[in-house]
Formats: structure tokens, sequence, C-alpha cells
């Protein structure tokens, strides 16, 4: 009885085995044609390699197909399908059969009815059998397509397999523009890429890397429509969507022969370069195109031979007849004015107006009409004083826009414009000609410049001997002594001045300019006297500009005195001495303190060694201090002996003093103890003479002067506490 314990499996048979190791041995196909199912007779069977039968077959058909598991290369997957008008019977076992007719596996299974339409339950059923086999490459399939039936699945395959082997891909993403690392997301040629996304790599250093890829946030795969030997060949077409520079291109592989993927160089080739967009294309080269009919007014393209036909054609014409303001439809055209006259016709607004639009107006009303701008002026006109032009009755203008205003350059009214004399008071420009008139002629008659070089030539003679005796007006060369009168003193004007003039002038001047010259100093090594100041520089000026008292004061004081000692120099600094210390911070030098456990040396002294007693104690380090030509040396202390310099007490200057001490003194003729520690003998007058009445001399040991002196707990020369300093940087 089947039940949660029961086992279902699929195996070859003995033929079966004994076939396929044949096929792989020899490489000859093995073809799988029929699948078989059976009742087992209400059994519930259990596979058997020695069946050649199943137990009780109800049905036998042609597979619907036979493929491998795409998750497990070792099995394969053989499938039937069993219409709604077949059943009415149980299935609890399935066979496998090759074209040879013959049992080659077989199969148990959970029982499942398949019941008949006419039952009312009416359904197509699937039938597979998952077989492990040792080898699939030379299994195939053999099925006859007008008799088997295809399952949803097979047919979405099959489109899926059949438009992976088009030439023609789903579109990409983006394309690359220089080699990549073929993991993790990234942006290509401008686009974030996400991750899914198919991506056309085309510049790998190594072109077999080269395909369509998608992308990953790890380790990227081919796309599955080109991951397959088969799904890429040579002429393979993809399109590009998005991009900074590749969007909307197509690509097209150029690689000749068979394609291993993988393996074989893949090279592709932009197929739009060459051709032109529909989107606002940029043609190169000489492009054609038809030439439209003449008069054609459709959005067809112009060439250069339809333009040549139409050039000098106005577009059409209109009437205006009352006052009017012309639009931007109206350039371009002629335009008619009718009617009574008297009207005002402005001109067209020139918001985004190109510059070079021509408005042409023909006046044939009664009278004259006025012309005036709409925005921007009218140039090169007689305009009326309200700033407009008036159009004569029959004449015509024409005016173009040059960007910034409407410029009158044509019509029967252009002789009034620019480019046109007046006829009262006319100012020509360029090279203006007229008749030569009769040599002699003296009239209002224009003269040209052959008129004047004949009457000139005729007149040169004298003129040009008058000329040789005079001066030109443009700085003159005189020759011989020329005289001129002398200008009053104290004339300032462009009058010739004389030599009286100028002497006059200097010696009125000479005082005065000799006083103030007394008063100035020389340019070469000046001699000041007094007190002379001039301005005080920018602290830190570093030019040859003179100083004051004031900036060397400043710049004196601003002088670290501690700078200037050379590296290596010891500094003795006097304890009470109101002098500073260097400071431990500068950034232009480095102290240390030749004493032994100071925290000022901190952390530039190291290894610091202190042995023996007082008086003879001898103390070291070493200097540590990149940079500093003294690192690694090292170094004796002072101060620590105090065999000659005692260090005191810091901000005390000590006196000399003697320790206090007694002398004891005895009299008399006996023996006793004499002055210090010797011995009298027989009692010398000695001390008598010291101490005439005999007795103990007590208190201080004196001067010799004033019977007192300094005393302390020890005696001492005069000292005073000093520091001492190493410069090491």
């Amino acid at each position: 009885m089947i039940d949660q314990n029961s086992q279902f499996q699929a195996i070859l048979t003995a033929v079966g085995e004994a076939k396929q190791a044949n096929a792989d041995a020899l490489g000859i196909p093995w073809t799988f044609a029929q699948m078989g199912v059976g009742d087992a007779n209400g059994t519930d069977p259990f596979p058997d390699r020695l069946q050649t039968k199943l137990i009780n077959e109800r049905r036998r058909a042609p597979l619907n197909q036979l493929k491998p598991d795409p998750k497990n290369p070792g099995i394969i997957i053989a499938e039937q399908v069993i219409p709604e008008t077949v059943g009415g019977f149980w299935i609890r076992e399935i066979a496998l059969y090759d074209q040879d007719g013959d049992l080659v596996a077989v199969a148990n299974c959970a029982p499942t009815f398949k019941p008949l339409l006419d039952q009312g339950s009416g359904r197509t059923q699937i039938i597979r059998m998952n077989l492990i086999v040792s080898s699939i490459a030379n299994i195939v399939l053999k099925i006859d397509p007008a008799v088997v039936l295809a399952t949803r699945e097979y047919v979405d395959l099959a489109i899926v397999e059949a438009l992976n082997k088009q030439d023609f891909k789903a579109s990409m993403l983006v394309a690359t523009t220089a080699p990549i690392v073929l993991s993790g997301l990234q942006v290509i040629d401008g686009v974030a890429v996400p991750a899914g996304a198919r991506v056309l790599v085309k510049n790998q250093a190594s072109a077999k890397d080269n395909g369509l890829w998608r992308a990953a946030a790890g380790a990227w795969s081919r796309t599955p429509d080109a991951d397959a030997d088969s799904e890429v060949t040579p002429g393979m077409v993809v399109m590009v969507e998005t991009g900074t520079t590749q969007a909307d291109t197509l690509w097209e592989l150029v690689t000749d022969g068979a394609v291993t993927v993988g393996v074989t160089p893949l090279n592709f080739k932009n197929i739009t370069e060459g051709f032109a967009r529909i989107d606002s294309p940029v043609l190169i080269g000489t492009p054609r195109a038809p030439t439209p009919p003449q008069f054609d007014i459709s959005a067809r393209l112009a060439t250069m031979e339809a333009l040549q036909r139409v050039a000098g054609s106005y577009r059409g014409e209109y009437a205006a007849e009352g006052s009017s303001t012309l639009s931007a439809a109206h350039v371009g055209q002629v335009g008619y004015i009718v009617g009574d006259g008297g009207y005002t016709i402005k001109l067209p607004p020139t918001a985004g107006m190109l510059p070079g639009v021509v408005i042409r107006l023909l006046n044939r009303a009664s009278t004259a009409i006025t012309l005036e701008s709409s925005t921007g002026p009218i140039s090169g006109a007689v305009l009326t004083p309200e700033g407009a032009v008036s159009l004569r009755r029959s004449a015509s203008i024409e005016l173009y826009w040059n960007g910034s205003a409407w410029v009158v350059f044509g019509g029967s009214e252009a002789t009034s414009f620019a480019g046109f004399a007046s006829l009262a008071s006319p100012s020509f420009t360029g090279i203006a000609t007229a008749p030569t008139a009769t040599l002699g002629t003296n009239s209002q008659q224009l003269a040209n410049t052959a008129f004047v070089w004949t009457a000139v030539n005729t007149y040169a003679t004298t003129v040009t001997a008058a000329l040789g005796l005079k001066a030109n007006l443009a700085s003159p060369t005189f020759t011989g002594l020329p005289t001129a009168p002398t200008a009053a003193a104290g004339t300032n004007s462009l009058q010739l001045a004389n030599t009286a003039f100028v002497w006059a002038s200097i010696n009125t001047y000479a005082t005065t300019v000799t006083a103030s010259l007394s008063l100035k100093a020389n340019l070469d090594s000046p001699d000041f006297t007094g007190v002379p100041k001039g301005p005080t520089p920018d602290p830190g000026t570093n030019t040859k500009q003179l100083v004051n008292a004031e900036f060397v004061q400043a710049a004196l004081a601003a002088l670290d005195p501690w700078a200037l000692v050379p590296v290596g120099s010891l500094v003795p600094l006097m304890d009470n001495s109101s002098v500073q210390a260097p400071s431990r911070n500068s950034a232009a030098y480095k102290y240390i303190r030749l004493t032994a456990s100071d925290g000022y040396n901190s952390p530039v002294l190291v290894s610091e060694s202190v042995s023996g007693t007082a008086p003879l104690v001898i103390a070291t380090g070493v200097i540590s201090l990149a940079g500093s030509p003294l690192d690694g040396l090292r170094i004796n202390l002072i101060n620590t002996e105090r065999r000659y310099l005692r260090a005191g007490l810091p901000g005390v200057v000590e006196q000399d003093a003697l320790q206090g001490h007694f002398h004891n003194v005895l009299t008399g003729t006996g023996a006793g103890t004499g002055l210090g520690s010797g011995t009298s003998t027989g009692g010398s007058n000695l001390v008598n003479d010291i101490v005439p009445n005999g007795g103990r001399v007590q208190g201080p040991a004196s001067d010799g002067t004033s019977g007192a002196v300094r005393t302390a707990a020890e005696t001492r020369v005069k000292s005073m506490g000093v520091t001492y300093y190493l410069r090491i940087k």
C-alpha cells in the first residue's frame, strides 16, 4: 500500500544499461522514441532492471520531448502528454522505449487517475520520467511532430531558444567605451548600471571577453540569449538604449566563422556610423536630394538647385488698407498699401526674429503713409520728427532686420536714405566723381581733382618759387639767425620765445631755484642734516626701501636673540637675570637645560644617567631630536658637581660666608689646649698677647677689620645661581 514511507525511482533496465554502454563506447546515437504507462493491475510496483515490459500497460505513445535537467546534467527528463480524450485508468508504472521497441528504462510513481472527458473531469496530463544516466552525449530524441502534443512550457522554451539563435538580440542598457572589470555595479558611459541590466561589452583587452553581459553586484554572467555558441553568430546585431556617447547606436558582431563563447575573440562595429539619424541628422560630405518642383511650398528639403531657382523671388504678396501692424507672416512677401492713404503701418515685432529678414512695401494709396517700427529703431533713413518714415505715393521701400535695428536698403525711396547724398549739403563717402570743368571756370560748378591739379600746375612755378623761401608751418627748419619779437615776461602761450625772453625768465627764477636746491639732498650719496624723516615700511619689508628709526626699533623688538646663537653653543643665564629663557615652542630653534631631571628638556633629552655623590656627581643625557646635527649625541650636564660655581637658589644672590665656630684659649703657665687642636707646652704668653687677661674667646672669628663676618652652615665663596642652556637646533 502506498504511504509516506513508499519509495519511487526510475532506473535503466539491463537492456538499457547495455545499449548506453555500447553507445558511449562506439560514439553512436541512442534514440529514445516512446513512453508507456500502466496501472500495474492495482498493485504497488517497484522497478526491476530485468523487466522487459510493464505489468499492465494501458497506453504507449511517442515522447513529447527529451532534455537534460538544467540543474543537473547527469539527469535526462523524458516527457509525454496524455490528451483529455484518453483515460479511465490509474497510472502507477512508466516505461521508456527506444527506437527498437526495447524497454530501456522503467519507473514507478505515486498512483494518479487519468479521467476521461465524459467522466466530467477531462484534463490533459503530463507524465515525466527523470532518469539518471552516466552520459547524455549520445542520447537523442526521435519524435513525430504530427503525433505528439506540446506543453505550453515546451512551446515557450522552444520560442526562447529560437529567438536566442536569432542574430538580432534584445537591446542593451549601455555599451562600454573602455575595458572594465566584469564584476560589481559600476558607471558605464555616464550611466549607473543596476543589477540585472544588459551591457554590451566590446572594449576588453582580451577580445574573447567581449559579448553580451548581465550586470550583478558580484561576478557578471553572459546573457541567456548569448551564452551558447549557437546563439553567438557572425552578423549578430544589438541596439544600445542609453549612454553619453553610445545611446541609440547599433552594433554588429563582425567576427567571421564559427564562434566558441569565451574562446573566440568577438569584435563589434558601430553600424550607425555613416548613416544620418531621423531626429536632427548632421550630414557630412556632399549630401544630395531630389530637387522639388518650381514653386513648391511643402516641407520637402530644398536643394541648392531649388534655392538658386527661387533666388530673388518673394514668397507671396498681401494688401493693407488702413492703419495696421505687420506680423512675422508678412516677412519675405511684397506688401501693397491701397485705399485713400494717410495710414500708419507698423513693422513686425522683432522678438525672436533672426537677422536678415526682409520687409518690402509699395504705396499704391492715394496719399503718403507713415511707416513706424513696433520695436527697435529704423536706421539709414531720413526720419520724421516722430522717428518714422514718410513713404510717398507710388514709392517703394525695402528694409531688413540686422538684429538690433530695421535698416533701409532698397526701393525708390532709398535715395533719401543711407548710401545716397542729400541735395542739401550732401556728405559724400568713398570716391565721388564729377565732370571736369573747363580750365579757368569760376562758377558754382563742382570741381574734381583733374580740374584742381590743372589749375594748381598753372600757378605752380610762382608758388613753388615763393614756397622755397618760406618755412613750413609744421616743424619748420630755419636757417641763418631767425628772430622773433620778445614776449612779455611771464607769457605762457604758443608764442615763439627768443633768447632774450629765455634769459630773462631764467634770471627771474634763478634766485628761487637756487634757494630751493640748497635745501635738497643729492640723489647720489645724500648728506642729510637735522632730523630727516621718512615713512615707516610695513613690518617684514625686505626691499631697498629706506627705513626709519621706528621701523628699526620695531624690527629689533621683534627679534629673538636666542635665534642668533649658533647650534652647539652653551649660554649661561643668571637665575636672577631679567632675560627670558629660550622658548620651548619656537619654530626657529630648540634648546635644552644642562641640568638633570629637568622637565624643560622633555622629550628631546633621553637616557639620562646620574652617578657618584656630591660633590663629585656625574650626569649625562642623549639628545633625541630629528633634524638636529647633535641628534644621538651623549652630552655631560653641568651645575651638578658644584666645584667652582654654586647654583644656589633661583633669583637669590648668595654672599660669601664663614662657618660659625669657637676658638678656645687658655692662659697661664700650665699645660692646656692651645689654639685649634694643638697642645701648648709650658705656659706660652702668645695667647696672652691676644687676650691679655686670659680666659676663653667666644663668638665668631674676626675678619681682622670689623670684628664680625657673615656666617653660615658652611664656609663658601660668593656665588650666584646659573643655568646653562645648549642650542641643539
